[in-house]
């Protein structure tokens, strides 16, 4: 029933014609079924993105830390075709294609 054929707009009115609408809009809209795997990839395409071109000799610290941040990485990359490294300011996150592992470098005292 449209708005204008109504004598009264009361509560039930209002109900029924959004329960109406909600049928409707299913029909135009159906719902979304996302697949998990391209959520996860479309989550490691931000952070990549966000990463905008930072590399991991970027992060600061010692050079004993370096030596051992560049082995724990290397090795993270070498653990397939798939892993991605994401340089964040104070840490590297490798994800396969959701992050499996964060190294985060400090200064030795």
């Amino acid at each position: 029933m449209e708005l204008a054929q109504l004598e009264r707009w009361t509560p039930a009115e209002i109900e029924a014609r959004g329960q109406r609408l909600a049928v409707l809009a299913l029909k135009v809209w159906p719902r979304l079924i996302a697949d998990d795997l391209w959520v996860k990839q479309a989550r490691l395409d931000d952070a990549v993105q966000a990463a905008s071109g930072k590399k991991r000799a970027d992060l600061k610290c010692d050079t004993v830390v370096r030596s051992w941040l560049d082995k724990l990485a290397d090795f993270s990359v070498a653990l397939g075709e798939d892993v991605t490294e994401v340089v964040a300011t104070k840490s590297t996150v490798f994800h396969k294609p959701v992050w499996f592992v964060e190294l985060l470098p400090r200064a030795m005292a």
